[in-house]
């Protein structure tokens, strides 16, 4: 190998010091006339040492062709009017901008300050976000960041003629999406987040506020919590608001606190509920499994006054046979109860059996509407009883905060926001 290279270093030494490069050079022009970009730009380079002016048509050749670092170095020297080159700022904004276009950096970078910095002439400041919105969707997040900046807020205000969020929104999530960065995350937070934005869209503003907090910011938290409200997710709403307490959020302390509370009394009555219902099951159950279906109605009916457990009980006793052995004021009650269904056949049947005398006094249908009530108060001279359906125990209090106060309109949108996504839960969908 040493032997070899010695050998080529000796043919180069003797041949002419001017050959190699003419012939680059030459097989650069060629490779460029017949549509090589690499080509046009290595033949540019070869010649812009000594006529720039010369180059220039190589270089613009190969930014036509996909190499945007032409139309950069061009733009760079018509900026400054280097070598012979004319000064030509117009020009030279035209080439950053192609640049840029394809997502060259420094092209951007470049075309930016020109048609934005005031010393350069041009202050368009449309341009410079036109510019940086092609640039960001070629995937050039420096440019994503200046372009949202302005189109966010102007630039801290310094632009307010061209704040869009429908242009800031797309920028600020390439920038978050590229690499973490908390001010375009949060950025894209508040334009798609808050209600009150023109560009609010409920299931990107989960993600955001949920991705932010996650990230630990406090506020963002907040936000989620908030949500969570919206969502009727008490739980975790007060999870939220908690650790928005906990980053320094102290407004959120308060709100954090009371639904851990409003939580805490409503487990502690649901248990109690819970508890109560297994006994009165239990009482029930015992007294069908003895034969007892009359004790069993009766209780069910006046006692616990249930709609589950009395269902349960005329179910048993019809299986059995044993209807004929339930007290008639209670037969009244359930016709009452049960309008329509198992339960008001069977009880109607047993009635009618009976011949108490009163069914056709409410017209043919004695279940019509208000007609078991009317004829219950006739026979016994008082208001038949109420019921429950065991749905459970109605809440303590509504945990509704003051910080959780939107229209009907916005909590649906998080509702449907919500089912949507990725983050579905079964209790509200």
């Amino acid at each position: 190998y040493l032997a070899g290279a010695g050998f080529c270093a000796a043919i180069v030494m003797l041949a002419p010091a001017f050959s190699l490069a003419e012939a680059q050079s030459a097989n650069n022009v060629r490779a460029c006339q017949s549509g090589n970009a690499e080509g046009c730009f290595y033949a540019g380079a070869e010649i812009a040492p000594n006529n720039k002016q010369n180059a220039l048509p190589y270089f613009l050749r190969a930014c036509e062709l996909g190499v945007p670092d032409g139309c950069f170095y061009v733009g760079r020297w018509q900026l400054y009017g280097e070598g012979n080159i004319r000064q030509d700022r117009s020009a030279a904004l035209d080439n950053f901008e192609r640049a840029c276009s394809v997502g060259h950096y420094e092209g951007c970078e470049y075309g930016y300050d020109v048609a934005v910095l005031p010393q350069f002439g041009f202050r368009d400041i449309g341009r410079g976000l036109d510019m940086m919105e092609e640039g960001c969707e070629a995937g050039n997040i420096p440019a994503c960041k200046d372009g949202a900046a302005i189109a966010y807020d102007g630039r801290a205000g310094e632009h307010p003629g061209h704040v869009d969020f429908s242009r800031a929104g797309p920028m600020a999530e390439r920038v978050c999406a590229d690499a973490y960065d908390r001010l375009y995350c949060q950025m894209a937070e508040a334009i798609y987040g808050n209600p009150e934005s023109p560009s609010f869209d409920a299931q990107r503003g989960i993600y955001y506020n949920q991705l932010n907090c996650n990230q630990g910011v406090a506020p963002s938290c907040g936000n989620v919590g908030y949500i969570y409200m919206m969502l009727e997710e008490y739980e975790l709403a007060a999870q939220a608001y908690t650790r928005a307490c906990r980053g320094g959020q102290q407004n959120h302390c308060e709100y954090g606190q009371y639904l851990t509370n409003w939580i805490r009394t409503q487990a502690s009555e649901l248990a109690a509920y819970q508890a109560q219902q297994q006994q009165r099951n239990s009482d029930i159950d015992g007294l069908i499994r003895a034969g007892r279906y009359s004790d069993a109605v009766n209780r069910a009916v006046h006692e616990y006054r249930s709609t589950d457990l009395a269902s349960r009980a005329v179910l048993a006793a019809n299986n059995a046979g044993a209807m004929s052995t339930l007290n008639t004021q209670d037969l009244y009650v359930l016709a009452y109860w049960f309008p329509s269904g198992q339960v008001a056949s069977f009880v109607n049947s047993q009635l009618s059996a009976r011949g108490t005398g009163l069914e056709g006094t409410f017209g043919g249908d004695t279940n019509a509407a208000g007609a078991a009530a009317a004829r219950y108060q006739q026979q016994y001279g008082s208001r038949a009883p109420s019921y429950t359906t065991n749905s459970g125990p109605t809440p303590s209090s509504s945990p509704v905060l003051s910080s959780a106060q939107a229209s009907q309109q916005t909590r649906d949108r998080y509702r449907a926001a919500w089912c949507q996504g990725s983050n579905q839960n079964r209790n509200v969908c």
